[in-house]
């Protein structure tokens, strides 16, 4: 027994606090390794609110209530345009002071055409369920011979074909998904696609398309304006609120356009950083600019704090009201050289004075309602 114990190893009077050592430096790694994955997924769901912006008109274009707009591009002083409907999908060729149609390539009758896009001297369009895309001659567009033009069938998983444009060496497109693909406008073969996200959340039915300003700007099927998507990580933005477009109409301008007959078309002029907008069926094409919201805020506050005031007693039974107007021109704004603005309020026959019920301003572009 006592050389058992001879030989026994001593206890490790360190053994203790090595142990702790170790159970605390565990603890540490364990604790930074939830810190760093905590902040990973924190970053990863931690996204940027799209900016608010809204259009102001600058010009508008007659356009055919025929056309179907699937795209629409803007070159060289001249609008093109993608129509659809099978029996009915053409390209034509606007100008962009008349309005007037200068020329028309009809489509082969069974076909649907979407969108457009030019890349070089090759312009690019679509058909919706064919799966084909027509690959033609540009300074020869209104001479193609559908039995000898080039053509490419989409590439899997891409099934049908929405929107398109170009950039540098690359077309991209959309297939009324949440994704965009860039091509490769030699073999229409797929390079990367990116999902697009507003707030987090995919975002489908991206319609058409157009690239500027180093962004993609899309319509989306069934909603009143106009997203700015990050080529990079496909997020968007801004949103560009283009509801007051819809009340445009000749026959009726409180209504909005029926049905499928919506906001689709998007066109840049790099030359005056303006855009073209329309929609299926509309009646007009409208050159526009987008402006930030808080600068529509702002002008408002201005011309509030600018417009007479006055005290609303246009109550009692007895007085009848009659409508008055009263225009004034606002110079140096926000939306232009001049702009004018409507005041209108209503004057009480029995005291003559001009208490205001309700203001209507009616910015160039800008229609706001206000109520004191």
């Amino acid at each position: 027994m006592a050389g058992e114990n001879q030989n026994r190893v001593p206890p490790c009077t360190r053994c203790d606090g090595e142990n702790n050592l170790k159970t605390v430096k565990g603890a540490i790694l364990l604790l930074l390794l939830v810190i760093i994955v905590q902040g990973g997924v924190s970053a990863a769901t931690e996204h940027r609110q799209p900016k608010r912006y809204t259009v102001q008109i600058l010009t508008r274009l007659s356009h055919s209530t025929g056309n179907f707009t699937q795209g629409l591009i803007y070159h060289d002083g001249k609008l093109y345009e993608s129509t659809g409907i099978a029996g009915e999908s053409t390209i034509q060729r606007i100008d962009v002071i008349s309005g007037e149609v200068e020329n028309i390539l009809y489509n082969p009758p069974e076909v649907f055409a979407e969108g457009l896009a030019l890349l070089g001297q090759q312009m690019f369009q679509l058909t919706w369920r064919h799966k084909l895309v027509y690959v033609y001659d540009f300074e020869r567009l209104f001479e193609t011979d559908f039995s000898q033009v080039n053509m490419f069938h989409y590439p899997v998983p891409i099934t049908h074909g929405w929107g398109l444009t170009a950039h540098q060496s690359e077309l991209i497109m959309s297939d009324g998904s949440r994704y965009l693909y860039f091509l490769d406008p030699d073999s229409f073969g797929i390079k990367r696609r990116i999902q697009v996200t507003e707030g987090g959340q995919p975002v489908l039915n991206i319609n058409e398309l157009e690239y500027a300003r180093d962004t993609i700007y899309a319509n989306v099927l069934y909603r009143n304006d106009i997203i700015q998507i990050d080529p990079t990580s496909g997020q968007v933005l801004a949103v560009i609120d283009a509801s007051e477009l819809l009340k445009q109409r000749p026959d009726n301008p409180e209504e909005e356009f029926p049905g499928e007959n919506v906001l689709n078309g998007i066109a840049y002029n790099q030359t005056t950083d303006t855009f073209y907008v329309t929609g299926k069926r509309w009646p007009y094409i409208f050159e526009v600019q987008f402006i930030a919201h808080e600068s529509v805020v702002r002008a408002i506050e201005a011309f509030m704090a600018d417009a007479p005031k006055a005290l609303c007693t246009c109550t009692h039974p007895a007085m009848k009201c009659d409508p008055v107007s009263q225009e004034r021109r606002w110079k140096g704004s926000p939306f232009g050289e001049e702009t004018v603005i409507v005041w209108q309020y209503e004057r009480s026959p029995v005291t003559g004075m001009g208490e205001s019920c309700m203001a209507d301003n009616s910015f160039e572009g800008f229609p706001f309602r206000m109520v004191d």
